[in-house]
């Protein structure tokens, strides 16, 4: 038995490192294809410190490139730079503070990522077996989403112009208030720029006065579903504590100084016949300052949630401590509901 186990162990050594060897065979026939199809001008690949990645640098029309792929060859990428005369800040904007960072090119198997050390797109695809087909795709795509890069800029812009000067974005009625909550407010497109909108959460962020590094200001407004236990103080106060706590269970460490603050809500003034709970959070929060330099500043995230008979509107702002709550009274100083076409 001892024996027959030996040999079965053997056996799968033996089976494993013949498949190692051949695998490896492969993936370095196929980088050395790669190479081959990207053109004289790139260099041999090389292991990328720090990755899995190996990297062969080179020239596509004039212009530097690089391309690169995982040693297991599952993804590929090809990184260049912008063309000239394309704003690097809109781009910046368009890849990755509207898009998330990964953009679809106009193939669902390409995406245009964003390299800011660089000022580089990168494009990446997965890899098939044949890395020929793969660097194709690759260089094929980035030309034609390159050649239309102003263009897909100049509509970007347009797209987001239109919905700023609805404040809602796509969940403005056409009354002009929030579709679900019935809420108006008066949000100036110059002053605050929309960044989301769902039909859960609506986001702004605070446009910088000429500042690139003024302390960052967000807007957010929840619509939650209105409950008949609303109608008492107390389950009022603890749906701002629930928002509260969502809010700080996205905070990094170091945030507080102290121990964790505990949350309690309180009633607020009414916004007209509407009663209101408020929750205060004082925290700190990393902030650039000046050009790869931050600082921890003291922060203030306030809650206020309004109470209509159809929904609950749950307004949050977060922004530097001496700041927050003149300008969520502002917010709300020109704030209004009505019911909603078809709310219960």
């Amino acid at each position: 038995m001892i024996w027959a186990g030996l040999a079965a162990v053997l056996l799968f050594v033996i089976v494993l490192v013949v498949f190692s060897s051949r695998e490896e065979a492969r993936r370095a026939a196929w980088f050395e294809s790669a190479r081959g199809g990207l053109g004289e001008g790139f260099a041999a690949f090389t292991p990328l410190e720090g990755t899995d990645r190996k990297e062969s640098r080179g020239k596509l029309d004039g212009r530097e490139a690089v391309f690169s792929a995982d040693k297991a060859t599952t993804e590929a990428r090809l990184q260049v730079p912008l063309p000239a005369g394309v704003d690097r800040g809109r781009v910046f904007d368009l890849i990755v503070r509207d898009s998330g960072g990964a953009l679809e090119t106009g193939r669902e198997d390409v995406l245009a990522g964003w390299d800011d050390e660089h000022g580089h797109i990168v494009f990446r695809t997965g890899c098939a077996r044949e890395a020929a087909a793969t660097v194709k795709v690759l260089v094929e795509e980035s030309k034609a989403f390159l050649a239309r890069l102003p263009a897909i800029l100049d509509e970007h812009a347009k797209n987001k112009a239109e919905s700023g000067a609805r404040t809602f974005g796509d969940l403005t009625g056409d009354d002009g208030r929030h579709k679900l909550l019935g809420l108006a407010l008066s949000l100036a497109p110059e002053e605050w720029e929309l960044t989301r909108a769902r039909p859960e959460l609506v986001e702004w962020e605070r446009l910088p006065p000429g500042d690139d590094f003024a302390p960052p200001c967000e807007l957010r407004v929840r619509a939650l579903a209105a409950e008949a236990a609303y109608q008492e103080a107390e389950p009022r106060q603890r749906l701002v504590e629930r928002v509260a706590d969502a809010f700080v269970g996205n905070l990094p460490d170091g945030s507080f100084e102290g121990e964790h603050p505990e949350l309690h809500g309180q009633d607020a003034p009414a916004l007209g016949p509407f009663p209101s709970s408020v929750l205060v959070l004082d925290h700190l929060r990393e902030v650039v300052v000046r050009e790869d330099e931050t600082e921890r500043q003291p922060y203030r995230f306030i809650a206020r949630a309004v109470f209509t008979p159809w929904a609950v509107a749950a307004v949050e702002i977060s922004a530097p401590r001496d700041d927050a709550q003149p300008l969520l009274d502002h917010v709300l100083g020109g704030a209004s509901f009505e019911k909603p076409k078809g709310a219960p």
